[in-house]
């Protein structure tokens, strides 16, 4: 299956998330900064990451160096071999390319979520490259004795407390206490689906083996439930894999970016198809 397109709001990437599961879903930054609150941190259904270079969004020239190339692809799969097959990737452009420095930098924080960022060098020292193999999502990324961490809390609030600004618990399963940031917020390792008008916020941990220590950075919004996509505005940019569907095969348009096809349908019948006839 392929995974959803990243669009760089975050809403709307956990919208498209929450439907993937069938559900409802530089400069080096200073140690003490732990993550970046990235807009493409995800949480992925499968135990791999692969990301393929290529000079465009089709994957032509499919490479395991960045160099010079304008697109990279990510698939997110179940099986440790890469795919070598450019149709299984979703493909996103890198402004003025990648160019001889640029690299793919990412932090997998445990529960196969998947920070990343394009640039020189990573945003904190936690951050480390592509290499061209896979990504274990299922491996936290650590840095000497210090290793990410990740917390969330579903709360009917649109933000919480800013203070404290850094929160210290022990032991690396630990979790911030209840109404740490005043939202009466309860936290846990992994992400809850709450329900339409309900927030979700995460916090970005850092563990230190040495002193037994988890110190948690000030929470921030990681998505939103809305009860349609009305609720909200987005640019989609370029959506190179999966359906759009508006309504059904009884009564509805259906856009199929996979068979490259568009298809109406009224009364049962389909009445229209542009695209790939015989798909």
């Amino acid at each position: 299956m392929f995974s959803p397109p990243i669009t760089g709001n975050i809403e709307l990437d956990a919208f498209l998330y929450d439907l993937y599961l069938g559900g409802a879903g530089g400069d080096t930054a200073p140690i003490t900064a732990v993550l970046a609150n990235s807009a493409s941190a995800i949480g992925y259904k499968s135990k791999y990451i692969h990301i393929k270079y290529a000079d465009d969004n089709v994957g032509t020239n499919l490479d395991n160096i960045p160099a010079n190339k304008y697109f990279f692809g990510i698939f997110n799969s179940d099986s440790a071999t890469e795919s070598t097959n450019p149709a299984d990737y979703t493909w996103f452009e890198v402004s003025d390319g990648f160019g001889s420095a640029k690299q793919f930098w990412y932090v997998s924080t445990g529960g196969r979520q998947l920070d990343y960022y394009i640039g020189t060098a990573g945003p904190t020292a936690l951050y480390v490259y592509d290499t061209g193999g896979p990504i274990d999502l299922d491996v936290v990324t650590s840095v000497g004795n210090l290793s990410a961490r990740v917390a969330y809390a579903t709360s009917t609030l649109a933000s919480l407390a800013s203070s404290p600004s850094i929160l210290t618990t022990i032991g690396n399963t630990s979790v911030p206490p209840i109404n740490s940031w005043s939202g009466q917020e309860t936290w846990s390792s992994t992400p809850e689906v709450g329900g339409i008008g309900t927030s979700l916020f995460r916090t970005d941990g850092l563990y230190n083996s040495t002193t037994d220590l988890t110190s948690w950075n000030a929470p921030y919004l990681s998505s939103i439930k809305v009860g349609s996509l009305s609720a909200i505005s987005a640019d989609l940019g370029v959506v190179n894999a999966g359906k759009i569907n508006a309504g059904n095969t009884t009564n509805g348009v259906i856009i199929d970016a996979d068979n490259k096809t568009i298809k109406v349908y009224n009364n049962g019948v389909l009445r229209v198809q542009i695209g790939d006839l015989n798909a």
